[in-house]
Order: C-alpha cells, then sequence, then structure tokens
C-alpha cells in the first residue's frame, strides 16, 4: 500500500464509529461495525486512480493506516488485532503547557516559542505512539486565539473515554491574553453519533472574541436502514462551533458528505466574511469515483473525476448550501487539482486559490478564481503562476512530504494596499543541483525557497514571484530548504510569511521557523528567527500518522476583528523527536 493510503486509516478507524472499552485492560478493542468501517475507507481508496492517490492529504492517509493495522489478522507481522492502546481518559483539558526551556534546556527568548500544546500526557502510556502534534492553523479575533491541530493523543483520549464510540483527531488549545499564554484543552468534540470520526486537517475561522469555527475532514454514516440493518459510509467535511471563546464546541455540524463508498472528500479550508458574521464559506477536493461505478451522462461518464467544490452558509454555520463545482478534471490524463484556500476581500468579495498538476506531476501551476455574489458564480480560472516541485518531486531531505499549495491573505488595512492580495508558496526554481531520482521522480534536488506573488486589480493579474528570503551566495551548489510558508496581513497593512528554514545547518537537516515582515507590500522584508535552537525531525515515530508525515501546513494569523496590530502563528518543534506544538507572537 501507498505511503498515503496509511494516513488514511485514523479517520476512518474512527469513522467506523464502534470502539468498546476493555474492562480488564487499558486498550480498546475496535469492533466488527468499526473494523468494517475502516475497510470500506480502505475499499473507497482502491478505487481512486493510482496516479492521484498520492495527492490526499496527510490526514486522509493516517487514517487509512489505522484502516490497514485493524483489519489484518491478529499476530500478522506486528499488528495490533484491532486494539490500540490509550491513555485510559487521562484527558488533558485545562492544562497549561510548560515552557519550552523546561523541555528542551533551553531559554525562552524574547518572541521565541510559546507552548501551545502540553507535552506533559505524552508517553503516559505507550512509547509508540499518542504523542504527536502537528499540522496547525490558528485564528485570532481581540484577544482570543484558538490553534487547532492534528493530535494523536486526541484520538487516543477520545476512543479512551468511551465518547459513545466516536473518536477525534483534532486538538486545540486557546489562549485569552492575545497569545501569550495557552491552556491545552484536550480533544475536540466528535458528536454522540457512534460512528462519528474527526479525521484531522484543522482550519479555524472568528467572529468575535466569544464565536469560532473549526472545520475538519470527517467520517461517518447514515443511521441502519430498519429493515436491512445496513449503515453506509459517508465521507464528509464539518464545522464545530464555539460560543465561550474556544472553551467548549458544539457537536459537528456536516457541511457537505457523500457516499463513502465512491468520494473521498479532503483538503478542505474555511473562510469567514468580514462583513457578515453570519456568512461562512467552505471549499474541498472531491475525489470522486462514482462515475466509474455509476456511469450516467455528464462531463465525466465512464471516467474518475476529480473538483474543487464550495459551499457557503448565511446563518453562522448551521445550515449549507448545496456543493457547487469550481473547477474539475475528468479522466486519468494523469492530471490533478487540490490545495484549495477560500479567502474573502474587504468587499466581501469571494477568492478561491488551488495547485493544478500536469501530468504525472511534472509541471504545477496555482490557479485561481472569485466571486463576486457570494459563491453563487465564480469567474474562470486565472494562472497565478507556475510553480517548480520541491525537493526530488514528492519528498525533501529527511524522508518526509512537502507540498507547494498556496497560502492566501487580503490586506483589509485602511491604507493604501487595501485590497491587495498576497501569496505565497514554496518553490524549488532557484537552487536545482544534480540527485539521483529514488522516491521522487526528478534527477534533480530542488531546494525550495518561500516565494511571493501579489495582485492589485482582485486577482486578474499577478506579479512575477520574488523571493522572500533569498538563498546566500555561499550555499549555492549545498543549499537549504524553506517549506510549508504561510501568509498573512494585520490591521496596518503589514505582511507577514512565516515558514520552516534549514539555514542554520550546513548539511540542510536541523530546522528552525522563521517569520518574514514587510511594511511596504512585500518589496522588502525584515527576517528573525523564533526558534532559540534548531531541532532534527522525526519521523515515523507515532503509528497512528503516516510515516513520512510532518504535516502538511502551519498557519499564520492576524486580529480577523481588526482590533490588534501584529501576528500569531502556531507552528511544530519535535523535542528528542516528540512533535509539540508552539506559537510566535510577533
Amino acid at each position: 500500500m501507498r505511503d498515503g493510503v496509511r494516513k488514511c486509516v485514523a479517520s476512518a478507524l474512527v469513522a467506523a464509529g464502534v470502539l468498546a472499552l476493555s474492562a480488564s485492560s487499558q486498550g480498546q478493542t475496535v469492533s466488527p461495525q468499526l473494523k468494517k468501517r475502516l475497510q470500506q475507507s480502505l475499499d473507497a481508496f482502491n478505487k481512486i486512480p493510482a496516479s492521484r492517490q498520492k495527492y490526499l492529504s496527510g490526514a486522509t492517509l493516517s487514517m487509512l493506516q489505522i484502516a490497514e493495522r485493524v483489519n489484518r489478522p491478529a499476530g500478522s507481522g506486528g499488528d495490533d488485532g484491532g486494539t490500540f492502546v490509550g491513555r485510559n481518559a487521562k484527558v488533558k483539558g485545562g492544562q497549561e503547557a510548560p515552557h519550552f526551556g523546561q523541555l528542551a534546556g533551553v531559554p525562552l527568548v524574547p518572541g521565541g516559542p510559546i507552548p501551545v500544546s502540553n507535552p506533559n500526557l505524552d508517553f503516559t502510556v505507550t512509547v509508540l505512539d499518542g504523542f504527536t502534534q502537528n499540522e496547525t492553523h490558528t485564528a485570532q479575533c481581540g484577544n482570543t486565539v484558538v490553534v487547532g491541530y492534528n493530535d494523536s493523543g486526541s484520538f487516543e483520549e477520545s476512543t479512551s473515554s468511551n465518547f459513545f464510540g466516536a473518536a477525534s483527531l483534532n486538538g486545540f488549545s486557546v489562549s485569552t491574553n492575545g497569545g501569550n499564554l495557552f491552556r491545552d484543552l484536550g480533544f475536540l468534540n466528535p458528536g454522540l453519533t457512534p460512528a462519528n470520526f474527526l479525521i484531522g486537517d484543522p482550519v479555524l475561522a472568528c467572529t468575535s472574541p466569544t464565536t469560532f469555527y473549526y472545520a475538519s475532514l470527517f467520517l461517518t454514516a447514515t443511521p441502519p436502514d430498519p429493515n436491512t440493518g445496513i449503515a453506509n459510509p459517508l465521507s464528509a467535511v464539518t464545522v464545530s462551533k464555539s460560543v465561550d471563546s474556544g472553551v467548549l464546541w458544539a457537536d459537528p455540524v456536516v457541511v457537505v458528505a457523500k457516499d463513502g463508498h465512491l468520494h473521498m472528500l479532503d483538503k478542505e479550508w474555511m473562510a469567514a466574511d468580514p462583513n457578515d458574521p453570519q456568512r461562512l464559506y467552505v471549499t474541498y477536493t472531491d475525489f470522486d469515483s462514482s462515475f466509474l461505478f455509476n456511469p450516467r451522462p455528464g462531463a465525466c461518464n465512464n471516467q474518475f473525476r476529480q473538483a474543487i467544490e464550495f459551499v457557503t452558509s448565511q446563518d453562522g454555520g448551521s445550515t449549507w448550501t448545496t456543493p457547487a463545482v469550481l473547477t474539475e478534471l475528468c479522466g486519468v490524463s494523469l492530471q490533478s487539482l487540490t490545495g484549495s484556500q477560500v479567502l474573502v476581500s474587504p468587499e466581501g468579495k469571494v477568492y478561491v486559490a488551488y495547485m493544478l498538476f500536469g501530468p504525472q506531476g511534472l509541471t504545477r501551476s496555482l490557479q485561481f478564481q472569485s466571486s463576486s455574489d457570494h459563491g453563487a458564480t465564480f469567474s474562470a480560472p486565472v494562472k497565478m503562476t507556475d510553480v517548480v516541485p520541491t525537493g526530488d518531486g514528492a519528498i525533501l531531505q529527511g524522508g518526509f512530504r512537502n507540498n507547494e499549495f498556496p497560502s492566501l491573505a487580503v490586506d483589509r488595512s485602511s491604507g493604501p494596499s487595501r485590497g491587495t492580495i498576497y501569496v505565497t508558496w514554496a518553490d524549488g526554481r532557484n537552487n536545482m543541483v544534480p540527485d539521483v531520482a529514488h522516491e521522487g521522480f526528478m534527477d534533480t534536488y530542488n531546494y525550495p525557497d518561500a516565494m511571493m506573488s501579489k495582485s492589485h486589480d482582485q486577482g486578474r493579474t499577478w506579479s512575477s514571484p520574488v523571493t522572500i528570503s533569498p538563498q546566500p551566495a555561499s550555499f549555492k551548489g549545498v543549499g537549504r530548504d524553506q517549506f510549508l510558508p504561510a501568509v498573512a496581513v494585520d490591521k496596518d497593512g503589514e505582511v507577514a510569511v512565516c515558514y520552516y528554514d534549514r539555514r542554520a545547518d550546513p548539511k540542510n537537516n536541523l530546522i528552525d521557523r522563521f517569520c518574514s515582515t514587510s511594511n511596504n507590500g512585500g518589496t522588502t522584508w525584515t527576517e528573525s528567527r523564533k526558534t532559540p535552537r534548531s531541532w532534527a525531525p522525526v519521523i515515523a515515530a507515532d503509528r497512528v500518522f503516516l510515516f513520512d508525515y510532518m504535516g502538511d501546513y502551519d498557519g499564520v494569523t492576524s486580529d480577523f476583528l481588526l482590533a490588534n496590530d501584529g501576528f500569531v502563528g502556531a507552528y511544530q518543534i519535535m523535542t528528542d523527536g516528540n512533535p509539540d506544538v508552539f506559537a510566535a507572537k510577533f
């Protein structure tokens, strides 16, 4: 099975929905119903053409990894036989995260890492899983900041709590003082339905200091048919809502759900309208095999389909429109598209960016579409820029996956730059070094740069890409990786881009977090290091997550209400191979 498949396991596992606590042990035994649901997810994955499978998110692939494990016979080469070890209901709620210096033996530097997740509960039961937090997203409204992240410990905590058989891979932490101090509040509520499984890929938004939204990938099932007893699987996207500043969360609301036998919904994103606190937007990718197994007239008759789709809510996330298609590909042309992000302009115009892969991924480009009527119709795609793949085209040095997906931000300040749209991504065009191709498809290793382009005319045209932090001339022929950049703009029109950077290590292995800021619309940049020491990437250490996965993104945000200037952005630091979440406030 492909590496990507393994990550899908965790989600499918919980989606199957019935986890029974063993009265005599600290483990949970997966029920036959849950094992069947996980197997259904594997079956759905196997319907996707191999050329498209690699474009699934790390969260979905981790879910599949869990599904694969739980459906192996006990004793067949390291399998759990359907049992996972958990924390025995030792939930993290309300505990303050310790300082980074207490863990790593280094002082907390001014402007340095602020602890977000609580590592004190890692390794409490097993050294094999349940200790990884990664792939963060942050929202700020006023002095309230909420960070969501993928958390293998949340999976164990939710199942150990026997939460009606539902499970969650989503963790969250809350700050009420502008991001200076966070409390890790455990796992995101997956709801009461036994088949519910919050898979991860968190995206957050807020519309007031008390109202926050948390989007996630989701697996569930229909109620059993009264005659046959059959419950059909659903692949879905959900949005959870909090009205008390992110402390308590209502049951997740299904934004969109499709037949889990034939669809895999993936890579969701969410945005709130600054002009209307009740209006929310969500985009996602539909990996759609339904036309292959149910031929019917239409553009994709008898062909595999992949689409960026869009839904909206006008009542604060209670109800959602039927899906609208922004763009789609049919057949096995080896093209692919995914990685969408949605954004709303100061005037309420909707912007969506995503990545289009050419045949076999050899060519890539960022695409842009906009809507002036709240998503009822969208413009034709505009190419923002061509993108050169990074690393060997599949992984970066150290053996972990990377992507070049776009990160979008728009200037909502009252200054002359108001309305400017910024996009950042990782790009390998500037330092391509001959290298032997192994897992990738290129015979070069392309050291990535964090790059930016901008538009002053609502996305109709885009500037030539520029490197935010150019590689020093002394690195030529050796190189350093910059990857997973994210962008935000604050109330004063200042632009910030945060990214991982390996410049401190001549061997391009150890990682730091850097943030660059610009007060002149991206013409010049001032950069600062946010980690007091470099850390080494360690993968394949937590059995819940895909073995070549360190996270697919980390966000940075400004105050959505434009009450405060500056930025907050969460990210991961690995301490002795243990990934935890920290934040930079600047």
